[in-house]
């Protein structure tokens, strides 16, 4: 299996686990914000795990890539709300905002993952 295929597969079992927590959330009354925040945080710990050791294979060390890549998730996530306020400022459908923001966090993810973050893959 290719790197990006799987990036592509933790990214669909992060967003299957994240978007399930986000939308049942939301379905309890929750916030969208502080929903969002749930799935989030949630995801981070999976992802830097999956990410490290089954998708970029790297032997770096922990401390120091996991520093990294909580910088550039956070920068993710700053982008993820970003798009998040706009379209629930345009009115767009909570849920179909949702998505729309996480995949521009996705995208971004994987940029700084493979640029910044895990490179001794």
């Amino acid at each position: 299996m290719t790197l990006l295929g799987r990036f592509s597969l933790v990214g669909v079992l992060n967003t299957a686990l994240g978007y399930s927590l986000i939308f049942f959330l939301m379905f309890l009354g929750v916030g969208a914000y502080l929903s969002n925040a749930g799935g989030y945080l949630v995801g981070f710990f999976f992802s830097f795990f999956m990410n490290k050791n089954f998708v970029f294979r790297s032997k770096g060390r922990y401390l120091q890539e996991s520093l990294k890549f909580l910088l550039f998730m956070g920068l993710a996530y700053l982008l993820n709300l970003t798009v998040l306020t706009m379209l629930l400022r345009f009115d767009v459908n909570a849920y179909l905002s949702q998505v729309i923001a996480g995949a521009s966090y996705s995208v971004a993810i994987y940029l700084s993952s493979r640029k910044w973050v895990f490179l001794q893959s």
